[in-house]
């Protein structure tokens, strides 16, 4: 990202993130929620009130197909020679509790880079060690800068068509809150 992008915090960059994770959404019907921050994508297939799920719900397959559709959407955009590459992970559960649980820890983990990316752009690492984001972003206001902005860099973007009713939607937010209203209270 680093040679393609000017700063760390690029709203191209986030553009093309953001129309690679809408284009699997819509490649993919079994995909009900996404959410992006930075150069990761978290997707969410909930059961299926039928039991079926495309590629017979292959999870592996499903998993390999989704991520070749975000580097080939993604480098698409970028029109750059050396191509991006991305992997895929799988989490499964069947508690909702647990999935807002994850997505919850995703996000937070989003909050944590985004304030030591901030961070980075005028600190040192020796001036950083040992702190939590709480004190970086609290040492970054003494030196003057403003707060970390509230929005899509630090929260993420959201993506949701579990509504069938309405177009897909994007949103930006806490996503114990976007997920509560767009995902779970939706099954």
């Amino acid at each position: 990202c680093k040679r393609n992008f000017n700063s760390n915090f690029d709203m191209d960059m986030q553009i093309i993130m953001n129309k690679a994770m809408q284009h699997a959404v819509a490649s993919f019907p079994d995909i009900d929620f996404a959410f992006t921050n930075s150069d990761e994508i978290t997707f969410v297939m909930m059961p299926k009130a039928i039991g079926y799920y495309n590629y017979s719900g292959r999870v592996q397959k499903l998993a390999s197909l989704i991520a070749s559709a975000v580097a080939v959407k993604f480098n698409e955009l970028l029109h750059h020679d050396e191509l991006a590459l991305f992997d895929a992970r799988v989490f499964q559960t069947d508690s909702n509790d647990q999935l807002l649980d994850a997505l919850t820890w995703r996000q937070a983990s989003c909050e944590r880079n985004a304030i030591s990316t901030y961070a980075r752009e005028v600190m040192a690492q020796p001036q950083m060690n040992g702190l939590s984001s709480a004190k970086l972003e609290a040492k970054l206001i003494e030196m003057g800068l403003p707060p970390m902005p509230r929005d899509g860099f630090y929260y993420g973007f959201f993506i949701t068509r579990k509504r069938p009713h309405l177009p897909i939607i994007t949103a930006k937010g806490r996503i114990s809150e976007i997920a509560n209203v767009y995902l779970i209270t939706q099954n």
